[in-house]
């Protein structure tokens, strides 16, 4: 088993706010993840980029969208689960686009609850290096998933919210180059977390 000595996340997002909800407002933002993890002698890299847009329908109710890349670097040559039996390392590209509706849950003057329920895709992109043979592995896979993803807000000012989503509770389906997944449940991990500051207008 890995034993992993540093995990690193630093995120830098943009999304709406819990409290400071005003109906016919827009928000556009985004999120900027890095995850480091080193163990077994190499280090796995997670980089993310997450823009994100929406639009408050109601006091307790708004819809947005994401659009979203990750590239994981010197990875484990693992796809949605599926191992591939060799030595070396692997990168991996996803695009992602995620629609959702967005509820406040409990608000208050320094900030609020909130879930975000939608659907999403993701299209992923492996390759893999074998050291043995030095040959190259090529696989592609989709993804699906329907599920929600809570968070918080600290409200800083009016137009101005710290925020964190955390966790995953929903279904996931995979297929492609791979053996095709099924996958339910919450996950709830650093990779899954999202920190941000919020700006309405």
């Amino acid at each position: 088993m890995k034993r992993v000595f540093l995990l690193l996340t630093v995120m830098l997002g943009l999304a709406t706010m819990a409290n400071a909800q005003e109906v016919g407002k827009y928000w556009v933002g985004g999120s900027l993840g890095f995850t480091a993890v080193d163990g077994d002698g190499s280090t796995d890299y997670n980089y993310k980029i997450v823009p994100e847009f929406g639009y408050v329908l109601s006091d307790k109710l708004g819809i947005g969208v994401k659009l979203g890349y990750q590239h994981l670097e010197n990875g484990t040559g693992t796809l949605i689960g599926e191992a591939i039996s060799a030595n070396g390392t692997g990168d991996i590209d996803i695009l992602s686009i995620n629609p959702f509706l967005r509820i406040s849950c409990i608000k208050g003057n320094i900030g609020g609850l909130f879930v975000d329920a939608g659907a999403g895709y993701s299209h992923v992109k492996n390759e893999f290096n074998v050291l043995e043979s030095y040959a190259t592995i090529k696989q592609k896979a989709n993804i699906v998933e329907v599920g929600f993803r809570p968070g918080v807000a600290l409200n800083v000012s009016d137009k101005v919210a710290l925020t964190a989503k955390f966790g995953f509770l929903g279904w996931q389906h995979g297929w492609g180059d791979i053996t095709t997944t099924n996958k339910y449940g919450f996950d709830f991990n650093l990779d899954q977390a999202l920190l941000g500051v919020n700006f309405v207008f």
